[in-house]
């Protein structure tokens, strides 16, 4: 069930609706904020407009990149897999 849930990022409170819990909300919230709080930093006077857009870039880098790990790990673990058939079959 959807539950509406107030969270505030940068400076702007909102009102989302979400199935999460509101701890799993709250993580987000502050993940995002930990995240904008970085860009902000390191642009040391940006408009809110491009923060909000290298935060987001910031963000889909890491997110695919850690996608691309993922892909390539399961790739690893059918190898692995492979290997043990193999094995399993000459022992």
């Amino acid at each position: 069930m959807e539950t509406v849930h107030s969270v505030k990022v940068l400076g702007r409170e909102l009102k989302i609706r979400s199935a999460a819990s509101d701890e799993v909300v709250r993580e987000v919230e502050n993940f995002l904020n930990d995240k904008v709080a970085d860009v902000e930093r390191a642009l040391k006077g940006g408009d809110t407009m491009s923060v909000a857009i290298l935060t987001l870039l910031n963000i889909a880098e890491s997110y695919l990149s850690l996608r691309r790990s993922l892909t390539e790990s399961q790739g690893q673990d059918q190898r692995l897999a492979e290997l043990i058939q193999r094995l399993d079959a000459i022992g």
